[in-house]
């Protein structure tokens, strides 16, 4: 565990490091796939005898020829798939019978002798049987989870259930500052507005965080918790899923995808909590409009007592070649320090 925790530390506090190269690497190769000129928001209609478009093959699909930009786009069938407003049923909780009680009192008394021992040595029980998670039907694809760590989702647009820290109790309330929010505003028009334009929504703005669970947070009952689900879809099948967002405007439609790097036949980057959401925007009526996306992400561990201490850090850091978007990473590394 110490080891682990000291290479993950290696990898988020230097940017010179190789291994955030690596990182910065598998990033970059999946952004190619996704924001290829191909896959952008403009309709293309293509001939029944012509090809789909191809994309080269990033370094992290060691065991593929190539991949088409309608494979990465394309939600599977068996993806898990869900409205954002889906009642779910009451979900009763996993329980034993009367017989099944007896035949376990034994199992039962060593597991509490154990959680009483590492109590009492100061630490905590690996496996806890007095105490109940109860998450709910709410979770969605993680980011990251093979081995070394893991951020969870839930399918409404929580961050929650992180486990960042090897051996660490799961702390699975949403962290409210984790968040996507979008703003629209529609552009004014020349006038008179030209015949059959439809000009209903110009000057009007918009602006909604992309999360249809409640908040709990009473510092940000200003944002715009307003997001009904009623129009949202989210799809998921391990390492990608799918968010398409119908209702922040009539006339705008927001997809996001969420891809964990899975690199076949290599565990150990597998295993990095990393991810990367790539967002394709869609304007379906006749005005001009600008949309812009704003990603809010607090410095922790999503839970209270470590993130809420002081000494966090968060520094700019650039990798690849400078002036080449195209082969480059800029972004945000967060230094945060772990209570002992």
């Amino acid at each position: 565990d110490d080891e682990i925790a000291e290479e993950r530390e290696k990898i988020v506090s230097s940017t010179e490091n190789p291994k955030a190269e690596e990182i910065a690497e598998v990033i970059r190769d999946a952004m190619h796939i996704a924001t290829s000129p191909s896959s952008s928001s403009t309709t293309h209609h293509r001939h029944e005898d012509e090809q789909p478009p191809v994309v080269s093959e990033p370094s992290f699909l060691k065991k593929s020829e190539t991949i088409t930009v309608e494979q990465v786009q394309t939600i599977p069938d068996a993806a898990w798939t869900r409205r954002l407003d889906d009642p779910f049923k009451d979900h009763r909780e996993f329980g034993v019978g009367f017989v099944e009680a007896i035949s376990l009192i034994g199992v039962g008394y060593r597991m509490w002798r154990h959680v009483r021992k590492e109590r009492a040595a100061g630490g905590l029980p690996v496996i806890d049987p007095l105490v109940s998670w109860k998450v709910g039907p709410i979770l969605g694809a993680p980011i990251g989870g093979i081995g070394a760590g893991n951020i969870g989702r839930g399918y409404r647009g929580e961050f929650l259930k992180f486990q960042m820290t090897p051996g660490s109790v799961v702390d699975s309330h949403p962290v409210s500052a984790d968040q996507f929010s979008a703003f629209v505003e529609f552009e004014k028009t020349p006038k008179p507005v030209p015949r059959g334009h439809k000009n209903k929504h110009v000057g009007k703005k918009n602006v909604t965080v992309l999360n249809s669970s409640k908040n709990t947070n009473k510092n940000m009952q200003d944002w715009n918790w307003g997001l009904k689900g009623n129009k949202t879809t989210y799809s998921s099948l391990f390492p990608r899923a799918w968010t398409t967002y119908e209702e922040v405007h009539p006339d705008i439609t927001l997809e996001c995808r969420q891809i964990t790097p899975f690199i076949p036949g290599n565990y150990k980057e597998s295993s990095y909590p990393a991810g990367i959401f790539v967002w394709r925007v869609e304007n379906t009526g006749d005005s001009p409009a600008s949309v812009s996306l704003m990603f809010s992400f607090q410095n922790g561990l999503g839970y209270d007592d470590g993130d809420n201490l002081a000494g966090h850090e968060n520094t700019l850091f650039k990798t690849g070649l400078a002036g080449d978007s195209t082969k480059s990473v800029v972004g945000i590394a967060m230094h945060h320090r772990v209570p002992h």
